[in-house]
Order: C-alpha cells, then sequence, then structure tokens
C-alpha cells in the first residue's frame, strides 16, 4: 500500500510544515502584517494540501477525500499567493483590493467543495480526472473553475517574479535567482493546467504521461525559489561573514594579543557581531601600538613587525596607523585592514614553511 504513495508531495508536505512552524517561532516577537499571515496560510496550506495529494490513491475509495481536498484547498492557496503578490505590488494594499482577494478565493475554495460531493463523492474511486467519462455539469464546473483559478493566480504571481528580476539583479542577485526560478515552475504549471483543463473540457485525450513528466520540475523550481528567496540572502551572508571573520583571523588574533584584548569573549557573540568587534579591536590596536620606524612603512612590513611583536612603548613612535600608507574614508581603512590581514595571513605560511625546512 505504502508504494502507491506520492512520497515527493509527502516530503514537501513536511517541508511547508517544518518552515510554517519556523516563521511562526522565528516572528512571534514581530508586529503580525497582511504579508506575515498569508506566508503563514500558504505554509499550512500547501502542507496540508501535499499530505492529501501524496495519499490521495489511498483515499480514493473514501468518496474520493484526498482529491477533494487537494482541489479545495489549492482554492485557498492561489488566494493566500494573491494576497502575497499584493504585499509586494503596493506598500499599504488597498483595502477594497484586499477584500476582492479574499471574497475570490473564499468563493472559488466553495465552488469546489460543493461540487465534490455532486460529481465525486459517490463516484468510482478518482486518481485521473482526464480519465472521468462522462462528464456531468458538477464535475465541468469543478475543472473549469478549479484550472481557471490555478491560471489566474500563477499569472499574478509569474508577472510580478519577473518584473522584480531587473531591479534585485543590482542589488540582491539571490533574490533575482530565486524569482526567476519562481517564475519558471509558475509558467510550467500555467501550460499543465492550461493543456489538461482544456483537454478534459473539449474531450481531447492527450498522453497524460508526458504532460505530467515536467511537474516535478517546475514543483522544485517553485519550492527552490521559494527556499532561497526566504533564506538565501541569509545564509549568503552568514557565509560571507564567517569567510571575512576567517580573513580578519590571524590579524585580529595578533593585534589583539599585543593590545591585550579580552579574546575569550568572543566566541559567546553571533558571527555578525564578532565582525564588527573584529573590526573595532583592529582598529584601536592600529590606533594604538606604536613601531619605531622615522618613514612610512607598506603593509608588507607592517605585517612583519605585527608577527614578530615587534612595538614599542616610546610615546614618541608613531601609531601602526600613522607609519601605514595614508586613508581618507572609513572604506579605505577597512581596505587596509583587510589587506593587512592577508599579509599577516602569508606571513605567518612563510614562516611555516621556513620552520619546517630548518627543521629537515
Amino acid at each position: 500500500m505504502l508504494d502507491k504513495v506520492n512520497w515527493i508531495f509527502i516530503a514537501l508536505a513536511v517541508v511547508s510544515l517544518f518552515l510554517a512552524v519556523e516563521r511562526t517561532v522565528r516572528l512571534k516577537d514581530q508586529r503580525e502584517t497582511v504579508n506575515h499571515q498569508a506566508m503563514s496560510v500558504t505554509l499550512l496550506t500547501i502542507g496540508v494540501a501535499a499530505s492529501a495529494y501524496g495519499t490521495m490513491t489511498l483515499t480514493a475509495s473514501f468518496y474520493n477525500f484526498g482529491l477533494a481536498m487537494w482541489h479545495g484547498l489549492l482554492g485557498i492557496l492561489i488566494g493566500a499567493l494573491e494576497v502575497i503578490v499584493l504585499t509586494l505590488r503596493f506598500e499599504q494594499i488597498p483595502r477594497l483590493t484586499l477584500r476582492l482577494a479574499l471574497v475570490r478565493s473564499g468563493l472559488v475554495t466553495l465552488v469546489l467543495f460543493a461540487t465534490w460531493p455532486l460529481g465525486f463523492a459517490w463516484a468510482p474511486p478518482i486518481s485521473d480526472l482526464t480519465k472521468i467519462d462522462p462528464l456531468n455539469p458538477a464535475v465541468v464546473l469543478h475543472i473549469a473553475v478549479f484550472h481557471l483559478y490555478i491560471i489566474w493566480g500563477l499569472f499574478q504571481l509569474l508577472r510580478l517574479s519577473f518584473s522584480r528580476v531587473p531591479r534585485e539583479f543590482g542589488r540582491r542577485p539571490i533574490s533575482a535567482v530565486a524569482l526567476v526560478m519562481v517564475g519558471f515552475g509558475c509558467a510550467g504549471f500555467i501550460w499543465v493546467n492550461s493543456v489538461l483543463g482544456g483537454s478534459v473540457l473539449i474531450g481531447i485525450h492527450q498522453n497524460v504521461a508526458i504532460i505530467r513528466d515536467p511537474t516535478g520540475i517546475f514543483l522544485s523550481l517553485c519550492v527552490g525559489g521559494a527556499a532561497l528567496l526566504g533564506f538565501g540572502e541569509r545564509a549568503w551572508a552568514a557565509i560571507v561573514t564567517r569567510y571575512r571573520l576567517w580573513q580578519l583571523g590571524k590579524l585580529w588574533e595578533v593585534s589583539g594579543h599585543l593590545s591585550s584584548s579580552e579574546l575569550q569573549l568572543r566566541m559567546q557573540l553571533p558571527a555578525s557581531a564578532r565582525m564588527q568587534r573584529a573590526y573595532i579591536e583592529i582598529s584601536d590596536a592600529l590606533s594604538t601600538l606604536r613601531v619605531d620606524t622615522k618613514h612610512q612603512l607598506t603593509v608588507q612590513e607592517v605585517a612583519v613587525l605585527l608577527i614578530h611583536g615587534e612595538t614599542t612603548d616610546d610615546r614618541l613612535a608613531p601609531t601602526i596607523s600613522q607609519a601605514l600608507p595614508p586613508r581618507s574614508t572609513r572604506l579605505e581603512d577597512l581596505h587596509m585592514i583587510h589587506t593587512l590581514a592577508k599579509e599577516c595571513r602569508k606571513g605567518k605560511k612563510r614562516e611555516l614553511f621556513s620552520w619546517l625546512h630548518d627543521d629537515r
């Protein structure tokens, strides 16, 4: 019996429900907004509807209950997606526009559930709508409303996704890629629903397997794009932050050791806070540590002095910041810190190779 379960949709249900719980916990202290509510409804609806679809063959003999849940809940899902689209299009959604979206979703859901007992509940087990013959008025209305509402809702999301791509590429390329993925996924589902819905209503027999084969790809694009849109920027920021911490690590360690900083507190902070602390401590060290020199030093020379701990307590000697090439902006200071950090890493590697060679 388990071999009849569509495990891809079961996996989608589990992921969606997990994301719904994670989002609820993460945003519990934030002000409730229309977007937050619509996202929660979307994730919960996907979780329940995907579970119904994944087990549809098991429930087909029970008044085609899985089919009814799958189709009926998609009315709610498309309505929630429409609200999300509105929150992205408008800073403040017009009340009439929001109410129309909710009423439209409610009416479609009502029609889908109302036509279920008349068309499917007492019919033989149905796992493929394209094989229903003959069609009765309830089934025709159900299929027409179901496919047309899906096509209309996905088209709104498709239009929004591609309209935002040019603006996002310059600011947030990960979000732009995510929108492209969602857009192509929606376009694929629009094609599938147009062909299947039209074929059933017109009475043209199609090779359903060929038409439905790419749905796994379309679903992966939509889910993957949505996940990337939700978590991609944060994940990339975390990766970049940790990479920059690694870049600064040797310089931070050396400067902290020479200036007697409290290094033990660093690991108790999140990565973003540690990076800010690294910049502050390194800047403070460069502004307080002094070197015995009468001329301006190169970054490579300063790195060698720091690695060997060659600083001085002479108050008349210039600070490392003064000995380095002049900078005029905060951005130039940050570039200098990263250049100095790079030279410190190189210097440590050279010392290690030299020690290994002498040891031999």
